[in-house]
């Protein structure tokens, strides 16, 4: 069977990467930047994260933080040789902006989870934790609590309305390959593509198949009728597909006044372009929202190939963040900035 890196597969795989896949082709600290270590504290847990500095100015910055994807994402949101994180964090601080990234619940805090387990939902793997990391900036005297943002990447980027809805003094919310279309729905949509890019064996249309009948067991479900989790797409419990269920981030969008940035790759496979189409529709005659997808950027808004959409053997080579995404973030970023009272 061919491996199948889906971000949204990788939910609860909750083991922690083994140091190799950690390891990134080039580490050194650019000169133009600082980093050090920064903790908040969220549901009593002790999170660890990097704050990134611009070396040139160190008060009164405008700081973003950085929400991930999902799955048990470091803080650079690492996946293979490439840490997208990283380069967002290293990026902005070549126009002055600082970042905050850290490592996310089921990253670091795997026995805690697995412990309520049956419970867990959408905002205690990404809302909550976003929510206490913005507070915690907010009474650092080295930062701008009046321009603090969010950018959410992937799943990150699909809660990130409802980080908003949580948190309505921020400032902006950035949307990297966030998905409009329901979870999974998503779901067959990534496994018929990645399956399909040889041809579909048997065995792996059995798998497509038995996805199948888990995902319509999603119309079964109710507070108060919970199929087991083996039952169910991912075999992820019934709980935490309710969180999804229960929650419209194109409404929540709707609904929030948070200036908001909606960008796409348009050669993204797991997140498409018919998810940024449904963004459009229903915001783009919102002044406060503003959309823009790139050729030839996959899901990790790393550059190939214009009108070729990505594979899963790319996310395995070297790249980054191009950029002109983080240029475009940068501006946007700094033309919704307050100063400091």
């Amino acid at each position: 069977m061919k491996y199948i890196p889906v971000m949204f597969m990788l939910c609860f795989r909750l083991v922690q990467a083994e140091p190799g896949f950690l390891k990134s082709i080039s580490d050194s600290l650019p000169d133009y930047l600082i980093e050090k270590p920064y903790t908040f504290v969220s549901a009593g847990l002790n999170f660890q994260g990097t704050l990134t500095l611009p070396k040139n100015k160190l008060s009164n910055l405008p700081v973003t933080v950085l929400v991930h994807g999902s799955g048990p994402n470091d803080r650079d949101e690492t996946i293979g040789p490439n840490k997208p994180f990283r380069d967002l964090a290293w990026g902005l601080a070549k126009y002055g902006i600082a970042t905050y990234r850290y490592d996310k619940r089921t990253f670091t805090f795997v026995s805690e989870v697995t412990k309520n387990y049956d419970q867990f939902t959408l905002d205690q793997e990404t809302v909550d934790d976003a929510v206490q990391a913005v507070l915690a900036l907010k009474s650092d005297d080295s930062l701008n609590p009046a321009s603090i943002f969010i950018i959410g990447h992937s799943q990150g980027a699909f809660a990130a309305p409802r980080i908003a809805q949580h948190e309505p003094d921020i400032n902006g919310v950035i949307m990297l390959a966030g998905n409009a279309r329901p979870l999974q729905k998503l779901l067959l949509e990534q496994y018929n593509y990645v399956l399909g890019i040889d041809g579909i064996t048997d065995f792996e249309q059995k798998i497509i198949d038995e996805l199948k009948i888990k995902v319509d067991n999603l119309k079964k479900l109710s507070d108060t009728t919970l199929p087991p989790a083996n039952q169910l797409p991912l075999n992820l419990p019934g709980r935490y597909w309710l969180s999804f269920i229960h929650y419209d981030p194109v409404h929540t969008a709707e609904q929030i006044s948070t200036p908001l940035l909606i960008l796409q790759g348009e050669e993204d496979y797991q997140v498409s372009m018919q998810d940024f189409a449904l963004w459009q529709s229903a915001l783009q005659q919102k002044p406060q929202v503003t959309l823009k997808s790139y050729p030839g950027l996959n899901h990790l808004f790393f550059p190939g190939q214009p009108g070729v959409k990505s594979k899963p053997s790319d996310y395995q080579k070297v790249n980054h963040v191009d950029p002109l995404v983080i240029r475009d973030i940068a501006m946007w970023i700094h033309n919704h900035s307050e100063p400091m009272k």
